[in-house]
């Protein structure tokens, strides 16, 4: 049984460990993440500096769970607790990250937000626990972490009486999500520079009996 705990921690070690994750499963093999960094100079550590700078908000103000083995982090949920989307405060990697991204990538992002944040208002309101990032270090795929983890999360949601909420732009991910008891309620499409990107928002009211 894999062991599902939560990272409270922001020392350097604790957040380069869910970064170095983040980074491992959203690279620029991903269509959304090449199109807003793929075109930027050095574009492999601009997007390590963006999964520091987003490791540290989600553990500041998030809820990060996190499997580990051998030390290392294998598998990361980032969870949004329930409520209204919060402006989020400087890291100590945000001026950095500012300084070194490039107006190009800087707009494709905010379009990225903008389209995601309609999507979800109207999918899913502000009482659901939201998934914003879940991943799982490719050496380590095929071993159940992914739904163990989602599992945990679930499980947390239920005893709080919240549904779970979450937006893949990968569609070979939504039959996992189904499996687990998820549905697409909503879908969008964006165009970042040339590349279109779908946007899938489920969430598992029908399999908890919400409907």
């Amino acid at each position: 049984m894999e062991v599902v705990k939560q990272l409270t921690s922001l020392e350097p070690p604790a957040i380069e460990g869910v970064a170095k994750l983040l980074a491992s499963c959203f690279d620029l093999s991903d269509p959304a993440y090449d199109a807003i960094y793929g075109d930027a100079p050095d574009a492999s550590a601009l997007l390590n500096l963006y999964f520091r700078t987003r490791s540290y908000e989600s553990v500041r103000d998030d809820t990060v769970y996190v499997i580990e083995a051998a030390g290392l982090v294998v598998a990361a949920a980032v969870v949004v607790s329930p409520g209204p989307k919060q402006k989020r405060e400087e890291t100590p990697y945000s001026d950095e990250l500012q300084r070194l991204t490039p107006a190009a990538s800087a707009a494709k992002m905010k379009h990225y937000h903008e389209v995601v944040d309609e999507l979800e208002a109207e999918a899913f309101g502000d009482e659901t626990h939201y998934i914003s990032f879940l991943g799982v270090a490719p050496w380590a795929r095929g071993k159940g972490l992914g739904g163990a983890i989602m599992r945990h999360v679930m499980t947390r949601a239920r005893a709080d009486g919240r549904l779970v909420t979450l937006t893949t732009t990968t569609e070979e991910n939504l039959p996992m999500y189904e499996k687990l008891g998820f549905k697409v309620v909503q879908t969008a499409e964006a165009t970042l520079g040339r590349t279109p990107i779908g946007f899938w928002a489920m969430d598992n009211a029908e399999s908890e009996g919400h409907l």
